[in-house]
């Protein structure tokens, strides 16, 4: 009988050490995705990010597999967790044999595999989705549910003291770009950085809830870290300019104030606020835009050409129109090839074919090598197939969050309300950014902490 029992401690041991091996590089992985750069080559910003994914994630499924090999337990303990990923997992396959067949039938199969200079494509796809799995696989416990919050919003935390030292003209790099704001962070761009703090900002409120109800004891020094965070993440949100941000923080905010179990007169204060604080934000923002405040402060970002002597407010209506010529111009190349699109990857190539830059806008245009629209984007990529695909995968974590919402309480009911929040500030942002591996990342650990069961 005792030897029984320490085989199966030794077991469990043993499966503990594979899952938290796991676990940890998991975790290290999400906290150096958003920061990693590479200042010293030409495209310092994706294609550093796109080869840590990779090679992280090839990591990680190799330690994944020798567990599975060796240990019945850890075999026991990753079938259990995916199969209560079910439906979800499913269109996850589903879509992800949509990407990689509409790879197969590419206009250049090798570009849609790995991508061009940013690294992304099939590939790049595939990690992210392989990262989704091993967290889910390996996540058991409610805390370890709310570690992965904690660690998106640990990770937060340097990407905004970098942008405000930007925001102050102290960087000690020179970057080039042409974004309406110098303050992108490690993130390359304004745009991309207000994307990537709009969605985190529904997961902020939850904490900042969730310490506000704690006990007191350890309530006031939480409450005050995730206070200072919020503020952060909020004025780096103003500073990055990006309009498109400031309507997804808003949506995140608003959907999470709503599902939450408040009374409806305090859900409407809340929300009228988020409101108010939106207006103020757009007010704000396109003051020091105008005031070249930006252009008084910084000194290490070189402007690009286009927006280099632009007023403010010609950028601004600049980039709004340069993106209505674009979905335009992106339909009638849709309709050629419905099916099953182009392949990933390929819109450069075919849209600049078909457009040359300066032929779409006043002849400013410069190379296009995106539809800034996740939607013409994956039509043009997958067709027809691959948006029902995206679709349904949408419509069944969306429904299942909302159930949780309706069905759950307390804790469940909390994570699931922010989780969703945070998805919709995702959808938001992406019908007017490019795809960009750090934003688009979120939402693949957002759908991981949502299908964590507290209950294992």
């Amino acid at each position: 009988m005792g030897s029984i029992v320490r085989i199966a401690a030794s077991v469990e041991r043993e499966s503990q050490f594979i899952t938290q091996i796991i676990q940890r590089g998991g975790q290290a992985l999400i906290l150096a995705l958003p920061l990693w750069i590479d200042p010293w080559a030409a495209l310092p910003f994706e294609p550093a990010k796109a080869a840590l994914l990779r090679w992280g994630v090839v990591a990680l499924t190799l330690i994944a597999l020798l567990g599975i090999g060796i240990s019945a337990e850890v075999r026991r303990i990753f079938a259990r967790n995916l199969r209560q990923t079910w439906p979800f997992a499913a269109t996850v396959l589903l879509y992800l044999g949509c990407i990689a067949l509409s790879t197969a039938f590419s206009l250049s199969p090798r570009q849609s595999l790995w991508g061009l200079s940013d690294g992304h494509g099939l590939a790049t796809l595939t990690s992210m989705i392989l990262l989704w799995a091993l967290l889910v696989a390996s996540q058991r416990t409610e805390r370890d549910q709310t570690a992965l919050i904690d660690l998106l919003l640990a990770g937060s935390a340097p990407i905004c003291l970098y942008a405000l030292i930007q925001a102050a003209g102290l960087d000690p790099l020179t970057w080039r770009t042409d974004s309406v704001s110098p303050v992108h962070s490690t993130l390359g761009r304004s745009n991309f950085l207000g994307a990537y703090l709009a969605v985190l900002l529904p997961l902020t409120l939850y904490r900042l809830h969730c310490a506000w109800i704690a006990h007191p004891r350890s309530r006031d020094r939480r409450v005050l870290r995730l206070a200072v965070l919020l503020s952060l993440q909020t004025l780096c949100l103003l500073f990055s300019l990006a309009r498109a941000a400031w309507l997804a923080a808003a949506a995140g905010a608003w959907i999470f104030f709503w599902l939450m179990p408040n009374p409806r007169r305090k859900k409407a204060i809340l929300m009228i606020g988020v409101a108010a604080i939106l207006a103020l934000t757009v007010l704000v923002g396109d003051q020091l835009g105008r005031s070249g405040w930006f252009a008084s402060t910084d000194r290490s970002t070189e402007i690009h050409a286009s927006a280099e002597n632009a007023e403010y407010a010609e950028v601004r209506t600049e980039s709004l129109a340069r993106r209505v010529l674009i979905w335009r111009a992106t339909l009638p190349l849709i309709a050629e090839r419905p099916l099953l699109g182009y392949g990933p990857e390929i819109f450069v190539t075919v849209f600049n074919e078909r457009y040359p830059p300066g032929s779409l806008y006043a002849g400013r245009d410069t190379l296009v090598d995106d539809p800034h629209n996740q939607l013409l984007e994956t039509l043009m990529a997958a067709g027809l197939v691959g948006m029902i695909a995206w679709l349904v995968l949408l419509g069944v974590l969306g429904w299942g969050l909302i159930v949780q919402v309706q069905q759950q309480n307390g804790q469940r009911q909390r994570v699931a309300s922010a989780c969703l929040a945070a998805l919709v500030a995702y959808g938001v942002q992406a019908q007017f950014n490019p795809d960009v591996i750090a934003v688009s990342m979120l939402f693949w650990i957002v759908a991981a902490v949502s299908l964590i069961r507290a209950d294992r």
